[in-house]
């Protein structure tokens, strides 16, 4: 039988102790006074646990509720992410059409750029025909 950490003999010992400073008289009174102080103290102890349990599980409440809004976030993040991956390589809204492969990528990319050169070229021999020739006279020397 273990009180608050004593052993038999120890509370014996306690009780020899307190019958000789304060005789049989006062020892019962000081017995209960130290009972309703000893109870008080549990209380107080047992209400500062709680108020820290509760803290923290508010606590981690509200991180769980923030981490929950994180992953939902990155989700619908990561979501749009794909399907704007998947509508370039689709190259329209349409689901049903089969993805483009990378060859077939860089063959409308040379398709393009191919277009666009021929573009600029048909530019440029549009201005020579357009641009008008000057006459050029041959410079001769002339001595003084």
């Amino acid at each position: 039988m273990n009180f608050m950490g004593m052993g038999p003999l120890e509370i014996l010992l306690i009780l020899i102790l307190g019958f000789l400073f304060f005789g049989p008289e006062k020892l019962p009174s000081m017995a209960a006074k130290a009972g309703k102080y000893y109870r008080n103290f549990k209380k107080a102890s047992f209400d500062v646990t709680r108020s820290f349990t509760n803290t923290l599980s508010d606590d981690e409440k509200s991180i769980g509720k923030d981490m929950a809004n994180l992953s939902n976030t990155l989700n619908q993040d990561l979501s749009n992410i794909s399907k704007t991956i998947k509508n370039d390589l689709l190259g329209s809204d349409n689901p049903d059409k089969k993805p483009k492969t990378t060859a077939t990528a860089k063959i409308e990319i040379e398709k393009t750029e191919t277009s666009q050169a021929e573009a600029s070229i048909s530019e440029l021999e549009e201005r020579q025909k357009t641009e008008i020739s000057l006459p050029t006279t041959p410079v001769t020397e002339t001595s003084e």
